[in-house]
C-alpha cells in the first residue's frame, strides 16, 4: 500500500492567478470607494498643502511665498475673531448636546406608551438636510412672524430679532445645531444604556442606592466610552461647522457668527485667496488633530472600559 502526498507549489503561476481571480470581486467592490477617496480626498488635501505656500487668485499665475501665509495668521484680526466665535460655538454645542442626549436616552430607555414614536420623531432632524433645517428655523426665529416670538408674546415677553441681533445670533445657531444632532447622540447613548448589565442595578438596589446614586456610580461610569466617542465626534463637527452659518447668518451680524470654516470659504470663494484659504484649512486641521490627540491621551483618566 502506498501513500501519495501532493505538495502545492505556491510559486506556481496558475495558483497565483487563481488567488487573484478569487479576490477580484473584493477588489471590484473596494475600487469605487478607493478611486473616490483618491480623487476627492487625497488629491485635494495634497493640493491644499501645496497651495498654502503659494499666493494664487485663480486668475494670475501662482507666486511662491513660502510660510508667509502662516505668519500672516498671527496678525490677522479676522482670523482670531473667527477662532473666538468657533470656540464659543463649540463650548455651546458640545456640552449641551452631550448632557441633553444622556437625559433623553435615560427617558426613552423606559417602556412608556408611545416611546417608539418619540424616538423616531427625535431622530428625524438627523436625517434632514441642513437646507431644510435652516429654512425651518429661520422661520421660527423670524422676529415678526416667527413661532418662537409669538409664544413669548403670549407670556408678555418681547422676543429678540434672533439672527440679526448681536447677542442672540450665535445662541440661535447653537440651539439649532444641538436640536439637529440631539437624536443621533440620544441613539448612541441608548445603545450604551441597553448594554449595561441589570445585575449592577439590582445589587445597588439591595444596598439601598437611590436613583441619583445609581446614575452617578453605575450609569455614568459605564457610559464613559460612549461619552468619549460622542464628545470627540461632536468636537470635530463643531470645529467644522459651516452649513448652518451659511444658511442662517452668512457670518453676521457684524461677523459675530463668522467661524473658521466660513472664513475659509470667504477667502477661497468670495475673495479668491486660495493660498491663504489653504493655509487656514491646514491650521484648522492641526488644531482639530491636536485636540483629538489630547482627548485620546486624557481618556485613561476618566474613561472606563471594564
Amino acid at each position: 500500500m502506498s501513500i501519495r502526498v501532493v505538495v502545492t507549489n505556491h510559486r506556481d503561476p496558475s495558483a497565483r492567478r487563481q488567488r487573484l481571480l478569487s479576490n477580484l470581486g473584493a477588489y471590484m467592490f473596494v475600487a469605487p470607494h478607493g478611486i473616490g477617496l483618491f480623487l476627492f480626498v487625497i488629491i485635494p488635501i495634497a493640493m491644499t498643502a501645496v497651495l498654502s505656500v503659494f499666493e494664487w487668485d485663480l486668475i494670475s499665475s501662482a507666486r511662491f511665498i513660502g510660510l508667509a501665509s502662516y505668519a500672516r495668521i498671527i496678525s490677522d484680526p479676522m482670523f482670531w475673531n473667527s477662532a473666538k466665535n468657533t470656540l464659543v460655538f463649540t463650548l455651546g454645542t458640545v456640552p449641551t448636546g452631550v448632557v441633553l442626549a444622556l437625559l433623553l436616552a435615560l427617558l426613552v430607555d423606559n417602556r412608556l406608551k408611545g416611546i417608539v414614536l418619540f424616538r423616531s420623531v427625535m431622530f428625524m432632524p438627523v436625517l434632514s438636510s441642513w437646507v431644510v433645517v435652516a429654512m425651518i428655523w429661520r422661520w421660527l426665529y423670524n422676529p415678526q412672524f416667527g413661532l418662537i416670538n409669538r409664544i413669548l408674546a403670549v407670556f408678555g415677553v418681547t422676543g429678540p430679532a434672533w439672527l440679526s441681533d448681536l447677542r442672540w445670533a450665535m445662541p440661535a445657531v447653537i440651539i439649532t445645531t444641538v436640536w439637529k444632532f440631539l437624536g443621533y447622540n440620544m441613539i448612541i447613548y441608548l445603545a450604551g444604556l441597553q448594554g449595561v448589565p441589570d445585575a449592577y442595578y439590582e445589587a445597588a438596589s439591595i444596598d439601598g442606592a437611590n436613583w441619583w446614586q445609581k446614575l452617578r456610580y453605575i450609569t455614568i461610569p459605564l457610559l464613559s466610552p460612549v461619552t468619549f466617542f460622542i464628545t470627540v465626534v461632536s468636537l470635530i463637527g463643531a470645529f467644522q461647522a459651516f452649513p448652518q452659518f451659511y444658511m442662517m447668518t452668512r457670518g453676521g451680524p457684524a461677523r459675530c457668527t463668522n467661524v473658521i470654516v466660513y472664513y475659509i470659504y470667504e477667502n477661497a470663494f468670495l475673495w479668491f485667496k486660495m493660498g491663504y484659504a489653504s493655509t487656514l484649512a491646514w491650521v484648522l486641521f492641526l488644531v482639530v488633530f491636536g485636540l483629538t490627540l489630547l482627548q485620546w491621551k486624557l481618556q485613561s483618566r476618566w474613561v472606563q472600559y471594564d
